[in-house]
């Protein structure tokens, strides 16, 4: 066997499989919809009746889930669905 392919399967031609990754939670279902109609972090918060700091929160992991950083990288990842 290749030195390339003890260190990483990959390139010895295995293939990896993908892990599914986990559904998002209803809660955080509910953001990315107001998210998706163009509404503030502010504007979520008023509207779920949270504060703006627990709904920064929910934001931050529908990005993590995504593996995106910004509002708009959510919106093209979510465009290519």
């Amino acid at each position: 066997m290749e030195l390339t392919g003890e260190l990483c399967p990959s390139f010895a031609g295995e293939q990896q499989v993908k892990k599914p990754r986990p559904t998002l939670t209803p809660r955080y279902q509910q953001v990315l919809g107001e998210l998706k109609l163009g509404r503030t972090e502010a504007q979520i918060a008023k509207r779920m009746r949270v504060s703006y700091h627990t709904i920064h929160s929910h934001v931050m992991a529908v990005y993590r889930h995504f593996g995106v950083r910004s509002r708009a990288q959510l919106m093209a990842q979510w465009l290519k669905r």
